[in-house]
């Protein structure tokens, strides 16, 4: 009786046990590294440097590590992973843990430079290896669901797959045709000019330089239109979280 006792505490601490290994990234207690050759460095093991307008460094017994050996780095607050010499931030965990990287496009004018911000999505399953958050990188990762107890779940997340595959056809055909609209434009306006003995442009066809201006500027309103539709990997993102809520 006493034996049974004891095995009956054995069968129910050994899931717990399991549990407690594979949620233990998870478990935010202090700073800590994780390396890709499985060793774990806590706060006191390595230091973390972030200057500036810089990518992020660890340095390890005063020396600096290449980043390439970090799996992941997992602060007192959120877990992030290596992407571009910076560090990706977990937006969504579960089955996939989602990833947001927040990249920059710096263009400038004639008084100042700007940024705009491109977000840059990534997911994980498990200690697999990081993946960009595209068509067929999570259309391979849906091929198969875990079980079949929600074909409506099942239908929604490859629907959003399809959505932004969708998206990013439709923007890049905005694109290519609105700045081909833009190149002819531009072209009926050149014809539509000459240059005198003197060196000075006057145009030499009224009605073909207006519609080489009217092409120009529906050409750029297709192109700007285009390219600020939703991004395509928002619907991929939405996915994943739809995803993480079920499986």
């Amino acid at each position: 009786m006493k034996y049974a006792f004891y095995f009956v505490i054995a069968v129910i601490l050994l899931p717990c046990t399991s549990f407690s290994q594979q949620t233990a990234i998870d478990t935010i207690r202090e700073p800590m590294l994780y390396l890709k050759d499985g060793t774990i460095l806590r706060s006191d093991e390595f230091e973390m440097k972030k200057p500036l307008h810089s990518d992020v460094k660890f340095f390890r017994n005063g020396e600096k590590m290449d980043i390439s050996e970090v799996k992941f780095y997992q602060s007192t607050k959120n877990l992030f992973v290596p992407y571009e010499g910076d560090l990706a931030a977990r937006i969504d965990k579960g089955a996939l843990d989602l990833y947001l990287f927040n990249d920059y496009i710096y263009f400038y004018d004639e008084v100042r430079r700007h940024a705009k911000r491109v977000k840059v999505y990534l997911f994980i399953r498990g200690l697999d290896d990081l993946k960009l958050a595209t068509y067929d990188n999570l259309k391979t990762e849906f091929s198969t669901f875990p079980n079949n107890n929600y074909p409506k779940e099942e239908k929604i997340i490859l629907d959003l797959l399809e959505k932004g595959k969708k998206r990013n056809k439709t923007k890049n055909t905005m694109l290519w045709s609105g700045l081909g609209a833009m190149l002819m434009g531009a072209l009926c306006s050149e014809l539509a000019t000459e240059r005198d003995d003197s060196g000075i442009f006057h145009t030499k066809n009224e009605a073909v330089s207006a519609t080489g201006i009217i092409i120009f500027t529906a050409g750029f309103g297709v192109a700007v239109t285009g390219y600020n539709l939703r991004k395509e990997n928002e619907f991929y993102a939405k996915a994943i979280k739809h995803y993480n809520k079920f499986y």
